[in-house]
């Protein structure tokens, strides 16, 4: 009897757990409160998509979850379409197409533009333009059999809900192409073009409430990482409205929307009201001086402060107080906008860290003039992947003395560091929804959220190394090198998972931290003298480039089209009133005055370069195929080039270079003619030499790698270009230290063999001889 009693009891106790769970169920599914349940689901449901169990239990419970409890997890969801084609993951594909369909009949205007993103990952390739063509001539050959399952599946999907709702699907299928074809038309012209990498256009749309608001639509990037890093801040922002803490401190994050339509384009929420950090502190707006220029105008410059960080402290100071109450007189509102950016930053800062947010510069965080909160854009370098650049990202976050200075008299102590505690505690205890919407990203073939070479070119591209990649090779050269395979994406999404995990769970230098040795950890890092030390300078505006006789201004289109951060100052020999004869060079002028980074001048003399800059040196100066009209003026072209060194030596930085382009057998180099045509040539390193300039490097130049260039200016026409097969690039430097065996190398190299060792003591040696006579210092 006892013995019964007690297996009596133990029933009981195991009833009510299951009446519990299943409770548990019911309110899952019918109340709003549990919705970031939803990402625990998926989660475990693609951990064992192919359990059959699994696939079947969800069927017969689908129809009684609304459809908008999976809009949460529709990038997630749609990202595996077409992932699993095995006979035993067919439940687990019904399930998720059932699923997808239903939000789509339930929330068209939330979810078609993500199938039609899925069904347009290949377009650029399709698509008619050149342009377009050979700047995505690899997304369609390198396609693996997933990708292209994936793209069917999400056609599939849509042509069923077409019998259902033709007119809605029609409707939003010319809308996706219409603003596709925008990303990439070709409206160079129009003022209101705004610069940077990618040549995004600015659209104005009225809304049905007669409000009208802008956005950005971009071509040749992909935003996918940064809808999904928007999706992450939003599902914050619910853990941060259900904590009581953190609501009854007003904390989030400030959001914007961003809708991929394709693998390379997409539309953007323009951010109202806002300007960029940078702008304010050092630029200014409407021609005036930044905040640094009128607060502190004996400051140094910026060249100086790089001398040495513990004298810039001194003699820099922080302005970035003056922007509140310069925007906020009342005080009342002044502070209310203060504690709102202190609590932004905060929010902003913590949530950066934990998904390893890079490429922090001023110009990539915006302020809003009317509410001051931090709005993070360009979120292309994520999951410390700054860590991999050339110069790598050493700060877990941007604190610096501006940024402090913003948030008043008591600084990080206070209200900045309760809040970033207080949303510090909230990601770890929500670790498992943070997980799971950042582990699909890692895991989609279709998101290039690693750092290729090229792309950390452009992040950190210096002047004196911008055409050249990490491994040699120029950053034209449009091909696929250095892109990860998919095992090796697999092991790095493994690490940064791992790592995503350590932080979630309080794991860094070595230990475990509380809450609040944390956050003091994280800040102690983002403000070490030792770490900001070794970050990335800015860019000096005196450091940029000068390409000289660029005819129709084509290549310095290409340059502008790859940097936006790089002062580029474009000339050419014609006239103003002659290039805007030509209708393609008047239409590379037009783009190149739109640049803010580009400065254009007309009727330049490449011989006498300091009448034009004269209080201006240059890290890189390009001269692409310099000539004299006719056919046999040798003389004048050697005449031509001494003189260009000449005068371009006055306007080079130390440690600059000139490139200098030639037709095949002009140049006179080993690497370019026979010795027999040596005497026909220019015999360009002998004039380079007399200037004091020593050629280092000879390449190819292939011009069919450059997306806009067009040579022009062959016998003295516009229309009338080069033939460039077979044309070389020149690099060459100024007398100072030379690496002896890389010029040997580089300048005594033969086309018929390599050189004995007898041949290479005697060359040698000559060579080491009449650099010394010259005035070299040799190493």
């Amino acid at each position: 009897k006892h013995h019964s009693t007690s297996i009596e009891k133990q029933l009981n106790i195991d009833e009510t757990e299951r009446d519990q769970v299943y409770n548990d169920k019911k309110r899952f599914l019918q109340k709003d409160k549990y919705d970031l349940k939803v990402l625990r689901l998926c989660s475990l449901w693609f951990e064992n998509f192919d359990n059959e169990a699994i696939n079947i239990e969800l069927k017969e419970n689908m129809v009684h979850l609304p459809s908008k409890k999976f809009l949460l997890v529709m990038y997630q969801l749609a990202a595996r379409l077409g992932t699993s084609m095995t006979q035993q993951c067919d439940f687990f594909n019904n399930n998720l197409q059932k699923i997808i369909e239903q939000c789509v009949m339930d929330h068209p205007h939330h979810t078609l533009f993500i199938l039609f993103a899925l069904c347009n990952a290949d377009i650029e390739g399709r698509m008619n333009s050149r342009d377009i063509k050979r700047s995505n001539k690899l997304s369609t050959s390198e396609q693996d059999v997933q990708d292209k399952s994936r793209i069917q599946a999400a056609q599939n999907v849509l042509n069923r809900l077409k019998c259902s709702s033709p007119k809605i699907i029609q409707d939003t299928e010319r809308l996706v192409m219409a603003y596709i074809e925008l990303a990439y038309w070709d409206i160079s012209h129009l003022k209101n073009q705004k610069g940077g990498i990618n040549l995004p256009k600015i659209v104005s749309c009225i809304g049905s409430d007669g409000k009208t608001r802008r956005q950005l639509v971009k071509g040749r990037d992909d935003l996918r990482q940064d809808a999904v890093m928007q999706q992450v801040f939003g599902v914050v922002n619910l853990l941060l409205k259900n904590d009581l803490k953190c609501k009854r401190r007003n904390l989030s994050v400030r959001t914007y929307k961003v809708v991929p339509l394709s693998r390379k384009s997409g539309v953007m929420e323009w951010c109202e009201g806002t300007i960029p950090l940078g702008e304010y502190l050092l630029c200014g707006r409407n021609g005036n001086a930044g905040a640094h220029k009128r607060y502190y105008p004996n400051d140094w410059s910026h060249s100086d402060c790089r001398a040495k960080l513990l004298k810039i402290m001194k003699h820099f100071h922080p302005v970035f107080r003056h922007f509140f109450t310069e925007n906020f007189k009342d005080p009342a509102v002044w502070f209310e906008r203060r504690m709102s950016y202190t609590k932004s930053v905060a929010v902003c800062s913590i949530v950066g860290y934990i998904v390893g947010l890079g490429d922090r510069h001023c110009q990539n965080i915006l302020i809003d003039c009317n509410t001051a909160e931090i709005v993070h854009i360009d979120l292309g370098i994520a999951f410390e992947q700054g860590r991999l650049l050339p110069t790598p990202e050493r700060v877990p976050f941007r604190l610096t003395r501006d940024i402090v200075d913003g948030m008043g008299i008591i600084g990080i102590e206070g209200v900045f560091r309760r809040c970033c505690e207080e949303t510090l505690l909230l990601m770890r205890e929500s670790r498992d929804a943070i997980i799971t919407i950042i582990e699909v990203l890692l895991y989609d073939p279709l998101s290039t959220w690693t750092v290729t070479t090229s792309k950390a070119v452009q992040i950190q591209a210096k002047c004196s190394d911008f055409l050249e990649a990490q491994d040699g090779r120029t950053v034209f050269d449009n091909d696929n090198r250095g892109k990860a395979s998919d095992i090796e994406k697999n092991k790095m999404a493994e690490r940064v998972l791992l790592r995503l995990k350590q932080k979630l769970s309080g794991m860094e230098g070595g230990g475990f931290l509380s809450i609040q040795g944390h956050v003091n950890y994280l800040i102690q890092e983002a403000q070490s003298t030792e770490n900001l030390c070794k970050l990335y300078p800015a860019k000096d505006p005196h450091d940029g480039i000068l390409i000289v006789g660029d005819g129709n201004f084509s290549f310095s289109m290409d340059l502008a089209c790859f940097t936006s951060s790089i002062k580029i100052h474009a000339t050419s020999l014609d006239s103003k009133e002659t290039i805007f004869a030509d209708e393609c060079a008047s239409t590379n002028v037009k783009f190149l005055y739109s640049q803010p980074n580009v400065v254009v001048k007309h009727n330049v003399d490449a011989t006498n370069l300091s009448q034009y800059f004269p209080n201006h040196k240059f890290a890189l100066i390009i001269f692409n195929f310099p000539h004299v009209g006719g056919k046999s003026n040798i003389k004048k072209c050697r005449l031509l080039l001494e003189k260009f060194f000449e005068s371009s030596v006055t306007q080079l930085c130390d440690q600059g270079k000139v490139l200098v382009s030639l037709c095949k057998g002009q140049g006179g180099t080993p690497k370019d003619v026979s010795r027999g045509a040596y005497g026909n040539s220019w015999k360009v390193s002998t004039q380079a030499a007399k200037a004091g300039l020593i050629l280092l490097n000879v390449e190819p130049f292939d011009a069919s790698s450059l997306t806009n260039y067009r040579q022009a200016g062959y016998r003295s026409s516009i229309k009338n270009g080069f033939l460039t097969n077979g044309a070389l690039l020149h690099t060459f430097v100024r007398r100072g230290f030379v690496n002896l065996t890389y010029c040997y190398r580089m300048i005594y190299s033969r086309l018929d063999g390599p050189l004995t060792h007898l041949d290479s003591v005697k060359i040698q040696n000559n060579v080491r001889l009449r650099l010394l006579e010259a005035g070299f210092k040799l190493r």
